[in-house]
């Protein structure tokens, strides 16, 4: 009877520690897809910013000359 209790404790441990590794592995997961998420918000955030100050800089050039050149050459530059 001994034993079989010793077994029994031994098994609990080993499936808790099995459980608690399993835990940790979804909590890294999650860590991962939601840093992945932020990233590619702040991605998207910052590249529209500069994308939008980019723009509004050819269109005060463009504006200055009076046609649509700057634009164009910028749209050149760009593909």
């Amino acid at each position: 009877m001994k034993y079989v209790n010793l077994y029994v404790i031994h098994l609990y441990f080993t499936l808790y520690g099995v459980r608690k590794s399993m835990e940790d592995f979804t909590a890294y997961i999650v860590i991962g897809l939601l840093m992945f998420l932020i990233g590619l918000i702040l991605g998207y955030l910052v590249m529209t910013e500069y994308y939008k100050r980019r723009f509004v800089s050819v269109a005060k050039e463009s504006e200055k000359v009076d046609s649509i050149v700057p634009l164009i050459t910028e749209m050149e530059r760009e593909s």
